[in-house]
């Protein structure tokens, strides 16, 4: 410690030095035990009582320091996600123990279904902030060596000022409290990032408080000495930013203390994964007797996503007031109701608006009306024909017809085929101008449903849905666009793949859960099976059986959720992801005899329907098929876009050929199945 003294003086004698800044936890205040995560669980062990008689006595500390990380992550991404509000805002944003704490709070009375009166919920929470001070007055240790160094240059230097600077959850006054309760009375100022909104570790912080009167109207980064223990936020970010730098790192078995720790709280999180993984079995059954226990089971795990994704859009809405939250397609609905029934406390909210016929034929029907009322026809026939045809296979000219004017309207195929790109062209806007009203009504009342969701003000809007492409989203945006609103439609998704189908910039969309289903999500992923889980509109005959099944599951599965201790981000991941991800990559036989008879229609201009395992076909044609032709075969079969690859396997026992596909793909950079 002596040579640490030394190099510190030697520091400021040798620079000028006119100010000194330093940080606190572990440089100033050290903690006795690593990681922090030790703390946080005996913060929850001194909540518990208070959770249990005023929210639910089934509430368990491990619960509570599982979901108190969540909460304060949540709030991260509920700021972060829209790009919107964060260009809004000024500097950084971080959560204060008042909303961090109330957060948590709010995500308890949701899932226990508890109504708290307001002086309830400040009662707790003022309670939670006064444990969470007092185990960190308990936590901490004053770093006698470093504050009589501190002193001792002050002593001798009665023009330099001391500062704090803090990148930490606790606001200016709570560190000062702290710093009062050890006495220590070197700082003639300080600031931590909650306070105000810039952080050490993006280097903000430094830049701030430079340019501002924040710390002292004299204050220069210039003349600064700055001292903490973080490589990157105290010494690379503080000399970046101009300030002399000091990387203090006292010798402390501070490894092996952290290792310790961290085995210590891996055990907790073992420990209550393994409790929620018997949940989640107990749930789901493997060994099926009939296709209804499938469907229950079926319903069941996919609900456990759902919910998480439901319980994520409700915070992100919560907290952003000022945005307007658009749930799309038929799936809309069903998000609704179980956001209502599951979150009272999320659902309803004014800024979410419930748009379950806002689909992609939708806003292709509002899209081809506006275009077609424009006077340059030579452009807007050709932009409506290749807009009806966006994203689609094979759409012939009289298909565009159909979409267009509808089934009954008049027209000869053979005369739209003999007909050059110009004369089709033409003919197809005469068309548009002169036809009957009745074939263009559907038209009309599209652009009519679809202009009544444009948002006011230039308000920022997200369009919320299961994923994937985005294509309502890109469509919805591009409709604004063309009436004056400038502000980009952003998409929040439960999963997404990369934009490729649009010739533009791809705008922001953020998949919750699944970031990238082409990438390391892809062993999660059959879009078919996905979507056919949150459905709530019956396609085919056998569909309404098969759904009231599925739902039957889901009232199990909220059961399930609400029991859970670990926190739903870390549940998904670990727990629910891999079971999903057996079931679409290694199912039994049984379940793609049941799930693989699912029926989906192709798209709405060729109206081809498809099963995603076609068990029709005979087993000796296909091992034939993959001797003889095993390419042609298996784009037959199992690589028809959105088949269950791995269901046709399982199915049509082809043995061996997954490991095939897998080095294929290995060698080529992709991944087939």
């Amino acid at each position: 410690m002596k040579s640490i003294d030394k190099k510190i003086k030697r520091l400021v004698e040798d620079n000028q030095v006119k100010t000194i800044t330093l940080d606190v936890f572990d440089t100033i205040l050290m903690r006795k035990v690593w990681p922090e995560d030790q703390q946080f669980i005996t913060v929850a062990d001194k909540w518990l009582p208070y959770f249990r008689e005023i929210i639910s006595p089934e509430i368990t500390r491990d619960k509570l320091y599982s979901w108190r990380q969540y909460a304060r992550d949540e709030l991260f991404r509920a700021q972060y996600e829209l790009s919107t509000e964060r260009q809004e805002s000024n500097g950084e944003f971080d959560v204060s123990l008042e909303l961090w704490f109330g957060h948590l709070i709010d995500l308890m009375i949701n899932i226990y279904a508890v109504k708290l009166l307001l002086s309830e919920r400040k009662r707790l929470l003022d309670t939670m902030i006064a444990i969470e001070m007092e185990v960190e007055k308990e936590s901490l240790k004053p770093n006698i060596a470093l504050i009589e160094t501190i002193r001792s240059i002050k002593h001798n230097n009665p023009d330099i000022k001391v500062y704090f600077l803090s990148d930490m959850y606790l606001g200016s006054d709570e560190i000062k409290e702290l710093l009062g309760h050890f006495e220590i009375d070197i700082f003639d100022n300080g600031v931590s990032s909650m306070s105000v909104g810039l952080t050490k570790h993006s280097g903000g912080m430094f830049y701030g408080v430079h340019k501002t009167s924040v710390l002292d109207e004299s204050f220069s980064i210039f003349d600064n000495l700055h001292i903490g223990d973080n490589e990157h936020s105290d010494h690379k970010m503080a000399r970046q930013a101009g300030s002399m730098a000091f990387l203090y790192h006292p010798y402390r078995f501070r490894r092996l203390r952290t290792k310790i720790g961290s085995a210590k709280v891996a055990l907790v999180r073992r420990s209550m994964q393994k409790r929620d993984l018997k949940k989640l079995e107990n749930n789901i059954e493997t060994d099926y007797d009939s296709p209804r226990q499938v469907w229950q089971s079926f319903g069941a795990l996919f609900s456990q996503p759902l919910y998480t994704f439901l319980l994520h859009t409700g915070t992100v809405a919560h907290h952003n007031p000022k945005v307007n939250f658009i749930m799309v397609s038929s799936e809309a609905r069903m998000f609704d109701r179980l956001g209502k029934k599951l979150f009272p406390g999320f659902y309803p909210a004014k800024n979410i608006i419930v748009a379950d016929k806002l689909n992609r034929r939708m806003m292709l029907r509002a899209l081809v009306w506006y275009l077609s009322q424009s006077d340059d026809s030579r452009y807007n026939a050709e932009a409506i024909f290749k807009t009806v045809c966006l994203g689609e296979v094979d759409g012939s000219r009289r298909e565009v017809y159909s979409f267009f004017f509808g089934e009954d309207f008049p027209a000869s195929e053979l005369i739209l085929k003999q007909r050059s790109e110009k004369e089709f062209l033409k003919g197809f806007f005469d068309d548009i101008r002169t036809a009957d009203v009745k074939f263009t009504k559907h038209l009309r009342d599209a652009y009519s449903y679809v202009a009544k969701l444009l948002p006011k003000n230039n308000t920022p809007t997200v369009v919320i849905d299961v994923g994937w492409g985005g294509t309502v989203q890109v469509l919805f945006s591009q409709f604004s666009k063309l009436h004056g609103i400038t502000q980009e439609v952003e998409g929040l998704y439960l999963g997404v793949h990369p934009f490729d189908r649009f010739e533009i910039k791809a705008p922001r969309a953020v998949g919750y859960l699944l970031p990238n289903v082409r990438a390391e999500s892809r062993g999660l992923w059959n879009a078919i099976i996905w979507e056919y889980a949150y459905t709530n509109k019956p396609q085919f005959s056998e569909d309404a059986v098969r759904l009231g099944q599925i739902q039957i599951g889901f009232e199990r599965g909220a059961t399930l959720f609400k029991n859970i201790e670990t926190n739903p981000k870390v549940y998904f991941d670990k727990l629910v992801s891999p079971k999903i991800k057996r079931l679409i990559s290694k199912p039994t036989r049984y379940e793609v005899q049941t799930i693989g008879s699912i029926r989906f229609d192709c798209g709405f201009v060729d109206e081809g329907i498809f099963r995603i395992v076609n068990m029709d076909l005979p087993q000796k044609r296909i091992s034939l098929g993959l001797i003889r032709h095993p390419k042609a075969i298996l784009h037959q079969t199992a690589f028809v876009q959105n088949a269950w690859v791995a269901g046709y396997m399982k199915y049509y026992r082809m043995y061996g050929v997954k490991t095939i596909l897998r080095i294929v793909g290995y060698l080529r950079g992709k991944r087939y199945v």
